[in-house]
């Protein structure tokens, strides 16, 4: 107990408890947790008194703490006065003492600005260029403020060098110029410091001062004989941050085009990192907007890549050359494409850049936005004509990159606009299900599968994607592959005609997802598809149990005749109007909920303008609401699916494109409710096929000639 009050007593300076401790046998020499001592904890503050008492009752004036720190060393950092650090010395003090950072004593109370203690100890001998860890010497810790002045004075007539530099590569010169210390830079330079020696961490003291937007510093400099139109010293590159800095050098002469010799960076290279206006001052002053660095990169490509539209629009405007390549054949929207930068890419793109251009790689800007697993700028690149099926040097599509990425939403994209599933490419020769099964992402080879990868192709070692996932331990996916493998689609690929190969590619993505849709049906659900599956049976045998009779395709009105069977099973017969002539095939069919009819009988006659047969239940529903559903879909060469939250909740809608999905029709979905997202049966069904947004987001116009496109694209026009 009186060890540990010891400590406590020393810490507060309270003499007489010290004493009185003492003279109960309390030891002097006992420590805390951290190793320090009584007269360690005493030596703050100026408590002389206490840590005389301390010292003559035998206390060890050398004792370290766990980070090597001495009484010296805590009472050159604490105390304003020498009393303290004195008394140390006077009783054996190491003046030369490192601590764990290697400082000495001198260091610490150069830094704390304590000009007695450091008078002091450069009486005592202590060291002035000593440095710590990280190569300061006590005078580089004094040039941080124009008050240390005197103290500066000192070192320097005690023998500091102005020109040891720590492991930055700094100079106190350099210290002073990063912190402004006008009165200091004056008082180095007039001591033989030179503001444009160049040192290979830190650049000169000038060029510091110019990066870290010291005006000040920098018309010192010049007064104190600093010529800034001397070469090599960079500063206009380190002023970019700071306008009025780079006014300054201007006004001063300095060549806007002057290159870093490392780099080979201009002034408005550099700029990229600042504000624009020092930008459009540079070229105000005749910066080169085209020059090129070491890697023949010019101030755009850096501008894309950092993500700097202001600066894009701005070197476009004073002439950048948008097609510029560097060493590695990179363009500026490479550039913005791998960093994600989407309005960088819209704006290279609408004045002009190459969406199909390719770096020495064979890279072109579509692989990097996969490589990067950008689908919203693959998308817009897709759109403005982005080949998906130019390959690299290496031989992969971007395809292949979307799969090295595990990006199901990139890969539907890509197959959606007629990327080759099956190509073989790259040094292994592999088609992207062998790159996906690498990766081990299921949903990726199920989205492969679903646009007719064909599980049988070798790759360069004979390997084909059964036997990859075997290899691999994947048992999920082999399952997969195994299911798949049935024979069907080494038949669709023989096929010459690219239109029914997306036909058949889609109806296969209907089957394999119908299956999965199936699973998740209530028993009303089923029953209701039950009910419309006997239509299908139906049609293979000789008498037709749902006959449509038409008197001509004119006739404002028309007989159905609909043999149905009651609950017992008793076949009968019913007769029914219809209020204009259905269209029994061909035809383009929409499914909805009634919550969204105004938005559909916009698109209905936006089609029909177009040439498009469409059907839709307000025009041609009667009779019994299964069969006339049923009808639809078996006559429609594509379903229309208006998603939103009452179309999922509807049992009429599940069940009319259920029912599409068994007969392998193609869908096409649009999102009807804003910023709705799928879940449940519809949001298997959906999976991650692309939509068309009609929710009012976007104008109707500009969706509706998106969604005509689509349909003309997968030959869907009746």
């Amino acid at each position: 107990m009186a060890d540990s009050a010891l400590l406590k007593a020393a810490k507060q300076g309270n003499t007489e408890e010290v004493k009185r401790l003492i003279a109960q046998n309390a030891d002097v020499n006992v420590v805390d947790e951290d190793a320090r001592t009584a007269l360690y904890l005493a030596c703050t503050k100026d408590n002389t008194e206490v840590c005389e008492v301390l010292i003559q009752h035998g206390a060890n004036v050398n004792a370290e703490d766990r980070n090597k720190w001495t009484p010296l060393h805590r009472a050159c950092s604490d105390n304003l006065t020498k009393d303290v650090s004195e008394l140390l010395i006077k009783h054996g003090a190491n003046i030369h003492a490192k601590s764990s950072s290697e400082d000495t004593p001198l260091h610490y109370a150069c830094k704390s600005g304590y000009e007695q203690v450091c008078r002091l100890l450069i009486q005592k001998g202590a060291e002035v260029k000593c440095q710590n860890i990280k190569g300061e010497t006590p005078l580089h810790l004094t040039c941080t403020d124009d008050r240390k002045k005197n103290l500066v004075e000192l070192l320097l007539d005690s023998g500091a060098d102005v020109t040891i530099e720590d492991k930055k590569g700094r100079t106190p010169l350099h210290v002073a110029c990063e912190n402004g210390c006008t009165e200091l830079v004056k008082q180095l330079v007039q001591r033989g410091a030179d503001c444009r020696t160049v040192t290979k961490r830190s650049g000169c003291a000038a060029a510091v001062a110019c990066q870290k937007g010291q005006l000040q510093v920098v018309e010192q400099l010049i007064q104190l004989g600093l010529d800034v139109r001397q070469s090599g010293m960079n500063l206009l590159s380190a002023s970019v941050r700071y306008k009025k800095v780079t006014e300054l050098l201007l006004q001063r002469g300095a060549d806007v085009n002057e290159k870093n010799s490392s780099n080979g960076n201009s002034a408005l290279h550099s700029a990229v990192c600042g504000p624009p206006e020092v930008s459009e001052l540079l070229l105000k002053h005749g910066a080169d907007v085209n020059a090129t660095d070491k890697e023949e990169e010019t101030p755009l490509s850096k501008a894309s890549y950092s993500g700097r539209k202001d600066l894009v629009e701005l070197f476009i405007k004073h002439g950048a050359d948008i097609k510029t390549q560097n060493t590695k054949g990179l363009t500026p929207l490479h550039f913005a494409c791998s960093r994600g930068r989407k309005e960088i890419c819209e704006t290279l793109i609408k004045l002009g850049a190459d969406v199909n251009a390719k770096d020495k790689r064979g890279y072109t800007p579509l692989h990097s936005a996969c490589k990067d697993g950008r689908k919203d700028i693959s998308e817009l690149l897709i759109q403005n004509g982005a080949d998906v099926n130019l390959d690299r040097v290496s031989g992969d599509t971007p395809l292949h990159c979307a799969c090295e990425k595990g990006s199901r939403e990139l890969a539907d994209l890509l197959l959606t606009h007629g990327a080759d599933v099956n190509r073989r490419s790259g040094s292994k020769i592999h088609t992207p299900l062998h790159v996906a099964i690498e990766t081990g992402t299921q949903d990726l080879v199920v989205c492969l599968l679903q646009h007719n990868a064909d599980v049988t192709l070798k790759d360069k070692n004979g390997v084909t994607p059964l036997d990859l996932a075997k290899l691999k331990g994947l048992t999920d996916i082999l399952s997969l592959l195994e299911k798949h493998n049935t024979g069907k689609a080494a038949a669709a690929a023989k096929t010459t005609d690219p239109a029914q190969s997306v036909k058949k590619s889609q109806r296969k993505d209907t089957r394999q997802r119908a299956e999965i849709v199936r699973e998740n049906k209530t028993p009303q659900m089923k029953a209701v598809e039950d009910k419309m599956l006997q239509r299908q049976q139906a049609k293979s045998k000789p008498v037709h149990t749902d006959t449509v009779f038409r008197q001509n395709k004119s006739a404002k009105e028309t007989n159905r005749i609909i043999n149905k069977k009651d609950g017992k099973g008793v076949s009968r017969q019913e007769e029914v109007k219809v209020s204009e002539a259905a269209p029994t095939e061909g035809h383009v069919m929409i499914s909805y909920q009634w919550t969204y009819q105004k938005t559909v009988l916009k698109i209905r006659d936006e089609l029909k303008k177009r040439n498009f047969r469409v059907w839709l239940d307000v025009d041609h529903m009667t009779g019994n609401i299964m069969d006339a559903m049923a009808a639809a879909v078996d006559g429609a060469t594509a379903v229309l699916m208006c998603v939103s939250s009452s179309y999922k909740d509807s049992k009429n809608c599940r069940a009319e494109i259920e029912y599409a999905y068994t007969q392998q029709k193609p869908i096409v979905p649009l999102l009807m409710e804003a910023d709705y997202k799928p879940t449940g049966w519809l949001g298997i069904m959906l999976g991650n096929k692309l939509y068309f947004d009609f929710s009012g987001k976007y104008p109707f116009k500009a969706k509706m000639e998106e969604l005509v496109r689509e349909l003309e694209r997968q030959g869907l026009r009746t």
